[in-house]
């Protein structure tokens, strides 16, 4: 091959490789972009699986929480607004407190199924239950309790990790996890 054809196609390719580099370079951009999107969507998807989720729990609280608790109501939003307007209005629970209780995910009335007393469950829900919304259903319900009614703490999901899971056993807080009741260790 002449030099003049040998510096010519060295020019050829020299040209492709810049061509491929930046044709790369667009394909990362598009991949990365593509990897943002999919992880919103994993989150939009989550937050639709607990949103479900806390939809069927409340749906089916008779049938998810009959072996604890008998006669079982869910408190509504409202009923709920009022009984905790009244506990801060008596001094009982501060605003924010009053408000942290808002939030939880479900609260339900009924009797104690081993000696019929009232009691409230306080379930906070997710897909996946970490340590952080077995805190929220310990912490919630301690100042639901406030109000002079028992209130068992509960975290209800698809499943759990297992430092939550270790977590609820040791701090009181029955798990309800995929239609499974696990009671915590008796202390």
């Amino acid at each position: 091959m002449p030099f003049s054809e040998l510096a010519g196609f060295r020019r050829e390719v020299a040209g492709l490789r810049r061509d491929m580099g930046a044709h790369f370079n667009g394909v990362n951009a598009q991949l990365g972009q593509l990897l943002v999107e999919i992880k919103a969507l994993r989150s939009d998807f989550a937050q639709l699986n607990g949103d479900d989720l806390e939809r069927r729990y409340r749906e089916r609280a008779h049938a998810c929480f009959g072996r604890l608790i008998r006669k079982s109501r869910v408190l509504e939003p409202d009923e709920l607004s009022d009984l905790l307007d009244e506990a801060a209005d008596r001094g009982v629970l501060s605003q924010s407190d009053r408000d942290e209780v808002a939030w939880a995910d479900l609260i339900i009335r009924g009797q104690w199924r081993t000696d019929s007393r009232q009691v409230l469950l306080l379930a906070e829900i997710s897909w996946v239950v970490d340590r952080n919304d077995v805190r929220r259903a310990v912490d919630r319900a301690a100042l639901l309790a406030r109000l002079g009614t028992p209130v068992v703490p509960v975290v209800a999901g698809d499943s759990v990790t297992e430092r939550a899971a270790e977590m609820a056993r040791s701090r009181s807080v029955w798990q309800m996890l995929d239609g499974r009741l696990v009671e915590p260790e008796v202390t």
